[in-house]
């Protein structure tokens, strides 16, 4: 069985005139509402061995939120530069390379691609996964390169404003 947990980053500012979008840094409510579903996280005992993040800076950010807040450690923040603004088959495409010795797996990542992804499983397909929501999926299989050929299970889907 493998879990995956799909995180769209915590709410950041948007670029300054000296500022890239990969430079955005999290804003005071992202960082309120990522605190308020780390807490979520914890009622359900989440541990993932890998933390898949864009290479963006308020994706690496909303990563070391949730190790730190989940009690984890930083080394299992993996950057991956590949998931910057990917679209869902990219997204499929990471997660399908990882290693079979993890059995869970957080990837956080960018819209329109990250919500892309998570339709890809929804039985009723959302129109935008906010910023900080995490919807967790299950897979009866035990190669990560096989996950999208199995039916995903739904675990929960959460949206910051519901806490």
């Amino acid at each position: 069985m493998k879990t995956l947990y799909i995180i769209r980053h915590a709410k950041s500012f948007w670029a300054g005139f000296n500022q890239t979008d990969h430079e955005r840094q999290l804003s005071e409510t992202g960082r309120e509402h990522i605190q308020k579903i780390v807490e979520f996280l914890r009622t359900k005992a989440v541990r993932p061995q890998v933390i898949l993040a864009s290479s963006a800076r308020r994706t690496i950010d909303t990563a070391r939120w949730l190790s730190d807040g989940l009690g984890l450690k930083e080394e299992i923040i993996r950057s991956e530069p590949a998931l910057y603004l990917a679209d869902e088959e990219k997204i499929s495409e990471e997660i399908g390379l990882q290693s079979d010795d993890f059995n869970q797996l957080m990837v956080i990542g960018h819209n329109p691609g990250i919500t892309d992804f998570v339709n890809l499983f929804l039985k009723n397909p959302i129109d935008l996964l906010p910023t900080s929501a995490v919807v967790c999926f299950t897979f009866d299989t035990t190669e990560w390169e096989n996950f999208r050929h199995k039916e995903a299970q739904l675990q929960f889907i959460v949206f910051p404003k519901e806490l």
